[in-house]
């Protein structure tokens, strides 16, 4: 059974001018997925598995 959880969460006040809101997921699946620039910094917080990460070459 697939189990899969997206949660969206707004950061304290303190936080809001340079935060927008942070997000959780997660899934027992192996997940395989392209991420697109979407203007703003992000950072990945990865637990368990191995994590690859390819980059596009020009």
């Amino acid at each position: 059974m697939i189990q899969e959880e997206f949660d969206f969460y707004r950061p304290c006040k303190l936080l809001q001018p340079y935060v927008r809101y942070y997000w959780v997921f997660k899934s027992n699946q192996f997940l395989n997925t392209l991420t697109y620039p979407i203007g703003c910094p992000q950072i990945i917080f990865h637990k368990q598995t191995p994590l690859l990460l390819l980059s596009a070459k020009p």
